[in-house]
């Protein structure tokens, strides 16, 4: 799973590996947990596919870039790989780009998308009511 950004800028990074982490609090396909108000993910895009959870804590967070944002910013940003709740596993907070979102006043989230199909096997939509959805269709025309 990521790790903790705790200061500093991740910039222009991407991945394509898949991201399995098992009886983890907060997953990530870039970060797992974002918190801190000089920290910052910028121009980063996930396209592989990110399961995660845990045994007994349901309040942790999957996301495909980020799996905690608390603090800190994210911008210009995307995925367009799936997340997926890990087998025998539980979490309450699965998203298409950030899992568990905080809505810390200071935090900010600014043109962040994902692919609407990339939650299709999530068993909750996580907090990505500050990013936005997209379809095929509408990234790719002619396709449905």
């Amino acid at each position: 799973d990521g790790d903790r950004l705790n200061g500093g800028q991740l910039l222009r990074c991407a991945n394509y590996g898949r991201v399995n982490a098992k009886f983890s609090w907060y997953t990530g396909g870039i970060v797992g947990v974002l918190n801190n108000s000089e920290s910052s993910v910028v121009d980063c895009y996930n396209v592989a596919t990110v399961s995660g959870g845990h045994s007994t804590y349901a309040n942790g967070g999957t996301g495909d870039v980020v799996g905690q944002f608390g603090d800190g910013s994210i911008a210009n940003s995307y995925n367009y790989g799936n997340v997926t709740l890990g087998e025998g596993l539980v979490c309450n907070n699965l998203g298409g780009v950030i899992g568990r979102d905080m809505k810390k006043s200071g935090s900010q989230v600014e043109n962040v998308y994902y692919l609407d199909s990339s939650c299709a096997y999530a068993s909750t939509s996580g907090a990505d009511e500050r990013v936005t959805a997209v379809s095929a269709a509408s990234c790719w025309p002619g396709v449905r």
